[in-house]
C-alpha cells in the first residue's frame, strides 16, 4: 500500500521501519504487510548503506 505525502521516504514490513530496498523471499511467501510512504522529493541516501542492499 502506498501513503503519498509522508515527512521523507519509508517502508514498513510488518509495522517495523526497514532501511532496506528488498525483503526476504519466505515473508512473501508467508504473507507480508508492507507500507510504503514516498515523499516529494526522492531520498537519495535511502537503502545505500551495506545493511541495505539485497543478499
Amino acid at each position: 500500500m502506498a501513503v503519498p505525502g509522508g515527512v521523507g521516504d519509508a517502508v514498513e514490513v510488518n509495522g517495523r521501519s526497514s532501511d532496506r530496498s528488498w525483503t526476504e523471499a519466505r515473508l512473501v511467501t508467508r504473507g507480508v504487510s508492507l507500507t510504503y510512504r514516498s515523499a516529494e522529493q526522492p531520498n537519495t541516501g535511502w537503502a545505500t548503506a551495506p545493511s541495505g542492499i539485497p543478499q
